[in-house]
Order: C-alpha cells, then sequence, then structure tokens
C-alpha cells in the first residue's frame, strides 16, 4: 500500500475537497487512514432506521477521527467530531467546512479498485472490491513499439504486458503527436513501465524492436541526439524501482501485438484528418 499526506485549509468543503482529491489523482481505492483538525460546521447523516433519514447540523468542531473508502465512482466517509462541551458526535459526512486545518493521511490498495453497485438488499450503492488480475504477477514480460509516419511525422506508440507463458494480461495503444521513431519507441517504453510500476510488478522483461533504444539502455551505444536524452533519463529513472529488469531486442516479426496497435492507432488519425 502506497501513502500520502495532504492538508486542507480553512474554509475549504472537506466533502468536496475529498471528492476532487480522487478526481484529480485518479484514484481507485484510496482509505482514508487518519483525519484530525477542526470544522467551522458539518451536516451528518445518523444510521437510517425503517426509512426514517436524520441529520444532525452541528457548529464550532474538533475533527476526533476520519475514515472512509474513496473510488472513481463513489465514497463512502464517516466522521467522529466533538463540539465546544465535549459531546460527541458521529455519523455519515454529508458537508463540513473546515475551520484553520485537516490533516489527512491516505493509503492505496495496489492492483484493486472501489466500485459502488446498487445493493437490492440494503437499497443503498455498496462497495464492490474489484482485484486487478496482474495481482499475483511478480515477474511480467513487457513489449513495446512506437512508429513514426513520416520520421517527423504522426507518430504513435503501443505496449503489451503479457505473463511469462505470453498470455497477454493488458495492451494498450496511444497517440503521440509529432515525433521520430526513436522518439515514438522511447514514449511506448515509458508508458509500459509507468503502467507496470501502477500494477505493482517488480521483476520484467522488456522487448522491444529498436535496436538503437536497447543498445542505448544497455550502455553500448550513446545518447547522441539530445531530443532523446530526457526520454533515456526518464526511463532509467523507472527502470531503478524494479527489483530485476532487462532489455532485450527482438525482431519486428515477434512484436507483432504491440506493432499492430501502433498501426492501428495511426490508421485511425489518418482516417479522421
Amino acid at each position: 500500500m502506497k501513502t500520502f499526506a495532504v492538508r486542507l485549509e480553512d474554509g475549504q468543503d472537506l466533502k468536496k475537497a475529498l471528492e476532487k482529491l480522487v478526481a484529480d489523482n485518479n484514484i481507485k481505492s484510496g482509505v482514508i487512514l487518519s483525519g484530525v483538525g477542526s470544522l467551522h460546521s458539518a451536516k451528518l447523516r445518523t444510521p437510517v432506521i425503517k426509512g426514517k433519514i436524520k441529520y444532525l447540523e452541528l457548529k464550532d468542531l474538533e475533527i476526533n477521527s476520519l475514515h472512509g473508502t474513496m473510488g472513481s465512482n463513489g465514497n463512502h466517509i464517516h466522521i467522529v467530531v466533538s463540539d465546544l462541551y465535549g459531546k460527541v458526535w458521529g455519523g455519515h459526512l454529508k458537508e463540513a467546512i473546515i475551520r484553520t486545518t485537516c490533516e489527512l493521511v491516505f493509503g492505496l490498495m495496489d492492483n484493486t479498485e472501489f466500485l459502488r453497485k446498487h445493493d437490492k438488499k440494503t437499497g443503498y450503492d455498496e462497495l464492490v472490491i474489484k482485484k486487478s488480475p496482474t495481482q499475483n504477477l511478480v515477474e511480467v514480460k513487457l513489449y513495446t513499439d512506437g512508429g513514426s509516419r513520416g520520421n517527423p511525422g504522426e507518430a504513435a506508440g503501443a505496449f503489451v504486458i503479457c505473463k511469462m507463458d505470453d498470455n497477454v494480461v493488458e495492451k494498450s495503444g496511444f497517440y503521440i503527436g509529432i515525433a521520430t521513431n526513436n522518439q515514438a519507441e522511447y514514449q511506448a517504453l515509458l508508458k509500459g513501465l509507468q503502467r507496470s510500476v501502477e500494477l505493482g510488478i517488480r521483476k520484467l522483461k522488456v522487448f522491444m524492436d529498436s535496436e538503437l533504444v536497447v543498445k542505448q539502455l544497455n550502455g553500448l551505444y550513446k545518447i547522441k541526439n539530445k531530443n532523446l536524452e530526457p526520454l533515456y533519463r526518464q526511463v532509467k529513472k523507472l527502470a531503478e524501482g524494479f527489483e530485476k529488469i532487462s532489455f532485450m531486442y527482438i525482431p519486428r516479426a515477434l512484436n507483432k501485438e504491440a506493432d499492430s496497435e501502433v498501426n492501428r492507432i495511426l490508421d485511425q488519425k489518418a482516417g479522421a484528418i
């Protein structure tokens, strides 16, 4: 689980700020581990009994506890607060305006997505935990390819993540813009490495049909093109995060999946012009 901390400031709407945080960071499986601070006001929903809904509207509060789960299509947040007299209140967070500060610590679960779907039994949108098909993968193969029609010209990249038996786990193609073939090769590799990091993969065998890029990454060729240097550095930095990684050259005939994705994207782009 990855963790990070955020401080919200006086006057911010706590619930809206949390929703924005989820959207801006594309959080798919977030957990509020800790939350402390103070509030000008808060609106809480108490337990629903026999269909009756009751709200508490409170002022001048300390946040004693804040917890919840956050995902791409809904959040579930509970809060415990105390008033000026030490009386404690708790419930489902509906509204809250921060006073001075709110300090939050979040956890992001690996290879998991939190979804919310309507449950006929409860009548509410309840949590559905979706596990990634890569959750138990430690070592994979990554095939990448990039291409430019014009060199430089319209360019695209693609990556294919496979199990060690070459069964495809995930593949993706994307438009880059105007770039050279070598720039597109590096961009495709970057995307593939970034996705591998997101999936929690620790050991990686990378296969590319660009002999130049492979030899540069293996230290056999120097980087002579200044436009490739930033991309090279980004790749090397990402590569340092894996327990084990290798870069190997293969003929284009053995890189068909990634190559076809690149051509599919470029054909789509040409058809749209």
